[in-house]
C-alpha cells in the first residue's frame, strides 16, 4: 500500500514537473494536456487521473507557492522587531520565493486579471490561496493596535500592493531582482511611515470614504475575504 502510495506522489511530480516546464517554454495557451501526456511519457488518460485540466496544475503551482512563501516567512516574521521589519520579511521573502519562475508567471500573467477565468487572482477558485496571502500581510499588523475594520483594509491593501512588485519582477532585469528588492525596501519604509496614521481620525475618514466608495459597487470586502 506504502509503495502503491509512493508510486503515485512520483507519477503526479512528474506530470507536474513536465506541465510546469512546458508552460515555461511554450506558454500557457499553447500546451495541451496530450503535450503534457506525451513530454511526461504516460498515457492522456493517465495525466487526467492525476489532472483533470491544466488549471488543475495551475492551482498546484499556486499552492505550492504559498506553502514556500509561508514557510520562507514563519520563523523570520517571529524575530521581526518593527512593522517595517515585518512587511520586509514578507515582501522579499515573496520575491524569492517565486522569481525562479517567473517564466511561468509571464505565461498565465494575462489569466491573473481574468475576472472570468478560474485562475483570475479574483475567482471563487482562487479565494482561499488569496486569503491565505492576506493573512499574512495581517500578521504583519498585529502590534498595530489598528480598529478591526482598518486592519482588514489595510491587509487587503498590502496583498494588492505584493501584487504589484510581482508584476514588477517580471519586468526586472537586474541580477538577482535587486531593483524590485529596493523598491520593496523604499515601499516598506513608506507604508510603516504611513499605516501609523490610520490609527487616528484621518484614518478613519480615509477608510469612511473607502467604504462609501465599495458600497457603490456592492463590494463586501469581509464576505469576499472570509467566504
Amino acid at each position: 500500500m506504502v509503495e502503491e502510495s509512493e508510486r503515485r506522489k512520483r507519477k503526479r511530480e512528474l506530470i507536474y514537473g513536465t506541465a510546469v516546464a512546458l508552460f515555461r517554454e511554450q506558454g500557457f495557451d499553447e500546451t495541451t494536456m496530450r503535450d503534457i501526456a506525451s513530454a511526461a511519457g504516460i498515457s492522456l488518460g493517465s495525466a487526467y487521473h492525476y489532472y483533470r485540466s491544466k488549471d488543475e496544475i495551475v492551482f498546484d503551482f499556486y499552492q505550492r507557492s504559498q506553502d514556500a512563501h509561508e514557510e520562507a516567512v514563519r520563523e523570520k516574521l517571529g524575530n521581526a522587531s518593527s512593522l517595517k521589519e515585518r512587511l520586509r520579511v514578507v515582501l522579499h521573502a515573496k520575491i524569492d520565493t517565486v522569481k525562479d519562475d517567473e517564466n511561468l508567471l509571464r505565461a498565465i500573467t494575462r489569466t491573473l486579471a481574468d475576472a472570468s477565468s478560474p485562475l483570475s487572482i479574483f475567482s471563487l477558485e482562487s479565494r482561499p490561496i488569496v486569503q491565505r496571502a492576506v493573512a499574512q500581510f495581517d500578521a504583519t499588523l498585529e502590534e498595530e493596535s489598528l480598529p478591526p475594520e482598518r486592519r482588514e483594509l489595510i491587509a487587503l491593501g498590502l496583498w494588492a500592493l505584493h501584487v504589484l512588485t510581482m508584476a514588477f519582477m517580471l519586468f526586472d532585469t537586474s541580477k538577482e531582482k535587486v531593483r524590485t528588492h529596493n523598491v520593496i525596501d523604499e515601499l516598506c519604509g513608506t507604508l510603516a511611515f504611513a499605516i501609523p496614521f490610520a490609527k487616528g481620525p484621518f484614518g478613519e475618514l480615509v477608510v469612511g470614504r473607502f467604504q462609501q466608495l465599495l458600497s457603490a459597487g456592492e463590494i463586501d470586502l469581509s464576505a469576499w475575504l472570509k467566504a
